[in-house]
């Protein structure tokens, strides 16, 4: 095991001892972080991750055990969670799904296409068994937006649809230079503004997945406003293209660059700057298990917290996230500690 891999397992274990945030950063922590992506093997990377989750989950469960009705009590744990999460671009580490994410979208010859396979997974993967995903969703995939397979299908009526349309969409434009576009469309008509994430989901709606401007929570998003509505897969990828650091970031950068969009650069300064792209306006993905995990983490502590549906759910983690100053999509790693 590397040096750096055993420099962050002490370093999770010292969450548990009361190293607080500012500790972290005059320690610059951050740097060691940086070297494992530099130093760790793949296997090293789950590990971390794996390890981070168990320190958090103890965390978790010792408030619970102590009725400390206090998110505050571990929170800590949760943020570093999140930054290895979306810092080492974690879960696309995972054995069941490493070897064809990194063949058919990491290390795709051509970005753009890497990049739209890794959207349609994003809004096609409902339901669908995480070895199926690695094994054979991700491979038809590739065939499909190749011409050579039919559309992969699951259970779920709206997911195919939303693939379809996102294919046909894209039928005669890179994906890179869709995003650019409409980066560079929304700063152009609102600057620096509040708002602008919703915007883009809204634009992302209506372009991609086939919604009208007419829909109730598109245009809601469309000026700038949170969503009256749900839609899990939406949030999921959005947290996933604006606050990852390390394999999709890197894949969206250079599906910018080869898109030939006259402003790609610009566009990329936009998308990472939270003064024009907040990602504290990512809602928190809800679906079925990410809620059980809220109420019985969240719940138990704080039963007012407590929901019945997604949406209720994802209203009240944005307000909970705004009181402690952190993307919503922060307590998606809930998930991770209730289901593993």
């Amino acid at each position: 095991m590397s040096k750096e891999c055993i420099e962050i397992y002490k370093f999770l274990k010292g969450l548990r001892t009361g190293c607080g945030l500012t500790d972290i950063v005059e320690n610059n922590w951050e740097n060691c972080f940086e070297r494992i992506k530099e130093n760790c093997s793949a296997d090293e990377l789950v590990y971390v991750f794996k390890s981070a989750i168990s320190c958090a989950r103890c965390d978790v469960y010792e408030c619970i055990i102590n009725r400390k009705c206090n998110i505050k009590c571990f929170l800590n744990s949760l943020i570093w969670l999140d930054f290895i999460r979306h810092n080492y671009s974690a879960e696309w580490y995972l054995p069941h799904v490493v070897s064809n994410a990194q063949k058919y979208i990491f290390n795709n010859q051509n970005p753009n296409q890497g990049l739209l396979i890794f959207t349609l997974l994003n809004f096609i993967n409902a339901g669908v068994n995480p070895k199926t995903v690695g094994s054979k969703l991700l491979r038809d995939l590739y065939m499909w937006v190749n011409g050579r397979g039919p559309q992969p299908r699951t259970r779920y009526r709206t997911a195919n649809i939303w693939t379809a349309n996102i294919h046909t969409s894209l039928s005669h434009m890179p994906i890179g230079y869709w995003f650019a576009d409409t980066v560079i469309r929304i700063v152009k008509k609102h600057g620096k503004s509040k708002g602008n994430m919703y915007r883009f989901a809204g634009s992302l709606c209506t372009s991609l997945l086939g919604y009208g401007s007419g829909n109730h929570m598109v245009r809601a998003l469309l000026n700038g406003l949170p969503p009256t509505s749900h839609i899990k897969r939406l949030w999921m990828y959005l947290m996933f293209i604006r606050r990852d650091n390390y394999l999709i970031k890197d894949l969206v950068v250079r599906a910018l660059k080869s898109s030939s969009h006259p402003n790609w650069k610009d566009a990329l300064c936009y998308w990472y700057d939270n003064n024009y792209f907040d990602e504290k306006e990512i809602e928190l993905p809800v679906d079925n298990r990410v809620m059980d995990a809220w109420n019985n983490i969240i719940g138990r502590l704080c039963p007012q917290y407590k929901g019945k549906t997604p949406q209720k759910i994802a209203q009240v983690a944005r307000g909970v996230a705004r009181k402690y100053g952190v993307p919503p999509s922060v307590f998606d790693v809930l998930f991770w500690i209730y289901e593993n």
